[in-house]
């Protein structure tokens, strides 16, 4: 076997094993108030606070590191999902998804399916910044971000992803 390789291969092996036994052996859970359903999109800050989103009522948990629960964003006709969560600390700026899977149902019994979009949220003061729906009837999936503030945004209707540039409040 050539020993670079050989080599390489150790290195992540034992590089990887601490990861894999902290995973294995250090498990809790956090219990969530009984009345939020369906926790879908999660994140989290630098001290360790936690953001939980429903997927069916786009009401948004914070959960501090002492255990404290409260509701963050208790979720609007626009922001009717809370999925997909990722925090911009740097700008104090939550971004999730809100896809609408429930739909609404109206006097006919029809169900009307609201247009995905996602959404921007100031994580100091809940106050919705941005609404943005998704073009084309897209599905607003997965987000990321990058280090000037641009949001990457996975769409799983169709095999595309978009980029929306700096946020400007």
């Amino acid at each position: 076997m050539n020993p670079t390789l050989l080599h390489t291969t150790t290195l992540i092996l034992i590089a990887a094993s601490p990861v894999l036994t902290a995973t294995t052996t250090a498990q809790s859970s956090i219990q969530l108030p009984a009345r939020f359903q369906y926790p879908n999109g999660i994140t989290h800050s630098s001290n360790g606070t936690l953001y939980v989103g429903s997927v069916t009522s786009g009401k948004i948990l914070r959960i501090t590191p002492n255990g404290k629960t409260e509701t963050f964003f208790a979720g609007t006709d626009e922001i009717f999902a809370a999925t997909s969560l990722r925090l911009d600390e740097q700008r104090g700026i939550l971004w999730g998804a809100s896809p609408d899977f429930l739909g609404v149902r109206g006097a006919d019994g029809q169900v009307t399916r609201r247009p995905h979009r996602i959404f921007a949220i100031d994580a100091r003061t809940s106050k919705v910044l941005q609404v943005i729906p998704m073009p084309d009837g897209g599905f607003g999936n997965d987000i990321a971000l990058d280090e000037e503030g641009g949001v990457y945004l996975t769409d799983s209707a169709r095999p595309r992803i978009y980029y929306s540039c700096r946020h400007r409040s």
